[in-house]
């Protein structure tokens, strides 16, 4: 009941006596219904009740103004999407109700047991400094800069960073900011949720990406993290260029997700 954006409507259980045996649910976001989690009893299953959760839920979602419904990563998710190893026949479910597919993504990591900054970042990070960047943990004089970059550069994930603020008031250390002439035009985090071994968000302005201020930002981080104890990082969702972003910096694949849609 304390998740994000939660719904009673659109939190349903299927019952067989007194025992629950399946249930669905999900969160609306504007006018697209998220389905977040659906489940069925393993001795209760071919039995048509995911089909009978799956249609209330989107009859719910129909009723409160939706357009679409997702099975992707949205308020409250647990995984970006359907985790293709782990649950194939989710995969076919959603694939005869009708949803297509319009992402692929990848859940990734690395060890940090032994981790150095790489030679080349940080001769990077030295010519990057020479043409007026910096690199540091967040500090109160650019905390409004940060909230108002990530308005513009990462729209949605402000009150996230603030969240973690709140958590460490006393303590920036979880952010990292890059600025040029003393204005915020890069930043990452770990922590986002209380976990210091999980990685990102990540932005860097749009206007001078392709220059080498995000591996800078993402490797220092990494440092920060190993400083913190954090012997492996982790995140749960990339996509298109940044997964090549990522493993060229040594992350390797832990999960694969597909991500879903249709009409409700």
């Amino acid at each position: 009941m304390l998740n994000q954006g939660y719904d009673p409507d659109l939190c349903l259980v299927a019952e067989e006596g007194k025992d629950i045996v399946g249930f669905i649910s999900g969160v609306m976001q504007e006018k697209t219904g998220y389905l977040n989690a659906i489940f069925i009893d393993e001795g209760h299953r071919r039995r048509g009740i995911g089909t009978a959760l799956f249609d209330a839920f989107s009859a719910a979602a129909k009723s409160k103004g939706g357009t679409a419904l997702s099975v992707s990563w949205g308020p409250g998710a647990i995984t970006p999407g359907v985790d293709q190893a782990a649950y194939p026949g989710a995969l076919e479910f959603f694939t005869e109700k009708g949803f297509k597919e319009f992402e692929t993504s990848m859940a990734m990591s690395r060890s940090l047991m032994n981790y150095k900054i790489p030679d080349e970042v940080r001769a990077s990070e030295s010519e990057l400094r020479e043409e007026g960047l910096v690199f540091q943990q967040l500090d109160e004089e650019h905390v409004l800069d940060l909230i108002q970059f990530l308005k513009r550069e990462l729209p949605g994930w402000e009150n996230d960073a603030r969240g973690t603020m709140l958590r460490h008031p006393k303590n920036l250390d979880y952010l990292l900011v890059a600025l040029k002439d003393d204005k915020v035009v890069g930043y990452c985090q770990m922590g986002i949720d209380g976990l210091v071994e999980h990685f990102g968000p990540f932005a860097v302005a749009g206007e001078l990406r392709s220059k080498g201020i995000g591996a800078v930002l993402f490797h220092k981080c990494l440092e920060a993290m190993q400083a913190k104890g954090a012997r492996n990082m982790w995140f749960m969702r990339s996509a298109g260029r940044n997964q090549s972003f990522y493993l060229r910096h040594g992350l390797k694949e832990m999960r694969r997700f597909t991500a879903l849609s249709r009409a409700p």
